[in-house]
């Protein structure tokens, strides 16, 4: 941990953390999508320079499983750790500890980011255990406050606390929100306005009208209401049928995931194989999607947990890029495609228990989450749509 110093005193920070944040623990070798396969293990300074000070034979094994991409990593190929033991466990960490591994490893899947006044803190849903621990608190999130040393470093450059007061109060009021949708209609009413809400953020403070958010705080039911039929097609959430298509075929789907993520390219191929014609259009799509509401009634709550959860983590990255919008509709997507690949599953399986999904989740955050190339690729989708903000008075 890193303790703040003002005229060399050691202070705490205010620390807003997920509310069962302390409740996580490892499921070590029984983790069925263990973090030691998939993806880059970056090394930090301070990991090289431990391994660098080794001798003998594990000192040659460090170096020659050290491989440079931008910065030092292990598991270069994205296939297995070759520090991942039989037993599902690391050697590194068996054999030499828990403060011997990378720094990586040490802190996931825990996500923490300084905003200078306060810290906020999230467990990465790209993790088996954190996505079960949001399951089993669905429709009950929250933020508990504490104080501690903070985590990590300031994370963004930006000082203007106003603004960010700003966005915190708009993330409040789009979570209660979300919180109080109890149909599957009202959950798309609160996402639509949701969506129609930050385009219009976006116009007023390009335009340079930063009264907006206080002159017209966000409400649920400021896009319109769904009185007097719908046309699911028209909405935001779900996506329609051909932008699912559309991000399916981009690079989030790839051949190498037969081996790095072998339980989400199953997923794809029985979209590509067996139901695409069934919910490639439109109403096949909303039938789909329509039916696995009806069938699980839990699901509704799991789905707008995840969309409030991914609000609660990557809403204030608006207090660096200003981006309302974006940063809005990358969590649509995500919410969207992860519906498809659920409708996926039920559709194999007739069977959707609370693991089941948060399995689902996993797999596809693992994917869909670390490349700002790929999340530009699947935000380009949306470029189709007709994005005339909603700007009352």
């Amino acid at each position: 941990m890193r303790l703040y110093a003002i005229h060399d005193k050691l202070f705490s920070m205010e620390i807003r953390q997920i509310s069962y944040f302390n409740e996580f623990r490892c499921l070590e070798g029984a983790c069925s999508e263990t973090c030691c396969t998939g993806w880059l293990i970056p090394l930090c300074d301070e990991d090289i320079i431990r391994y660098r000070d080794q001798k003998g034979l594990l000192k040659a094994r460090l170096m020659l499983a050290m491989s440079e991409h931008s910065i030092p990593v292990f598991n270069s190929s994205c296939g297995e750790c070759t520090f991942h033991g039989k037993n599902g466990l690391c050697t590194l960490q068996v054999k030499h500890g828990h403060e011997f591994i990378p720094e990586t490893c040490r802190s996931y899947p825990r996500f923490y980011r300084n905003y200078g006044e306060f810290e906020e803190r999230y467990l990465d849903l790209s993790c088996l255990e954190a996505s079960n621990l949001l399951v089993r608190h669905a429709g009950q999130l929250s933020l508990s406050e504490t104080d501690a040393p903070a985590d990590c470093d300031k994370t963004y450059t930006n000082d203007d606390a106003g603004f960010l007061n700003t966005l915190l109060v708009i993330r409040r009021d789009m979570i209660s929100a979300l919180e109080g949708a109890v149909t599957l209609d009202e959950l798309i009413s609160v996402i639509d306005a949701i969506d129609a809400y930050a385009a219009a953020l976006q116009n007023a403070y390009l335009h340079g009208r930063e009264s907006y958010p206080d002159e017209h705080p966000f409400e649920a039911g400021q896009a319109g209401t769904l009185d007097g039929g719908i046309n699911n097609a028209c909405h935001i959430f779900p996506l329609k049928a051909s932008e699912i298509d559309d991000i399916a075929h981009s690079s989030l789907y790839h051949v190498r995931l037969k081996k790095t993520n072998p339980r989400l390219y199953h997923l794809f191929n029985l979209y590509f194989m067996r139901y695409r014609r069934e919910t490639g259009s439109e109403n096949g799509w909303t039938a789909a999607y329509r039916e696995l509401f009806a069938e699980y009634p839990d699901a509704l709550t799991w789905f707008k947990t995840y969309y409030s959860y991914y609000l609660y983590q990557y809403w204030l990255k608006t207090y660096e890029d200003y981006s309302f919008l974006r940063n809005v509709r990358i969590g649509i997507i995500h919410a969207s495609m992860l519906l498809m690949l659920t409708v996926m599953y039920v559709k194999k399986n007739r069977s959707l228990t609370a693991d089941e999904f948060a399995h689902i989740c996993t797999i596809y955050n693992r994917r869909a989450y670390f490349s700002d190339d790929l999340l530009d690729e699947m935000y380009r989708v949306l470029d189709k749509r007709n994005m005339i903000p909603f700007m009352p008075g």
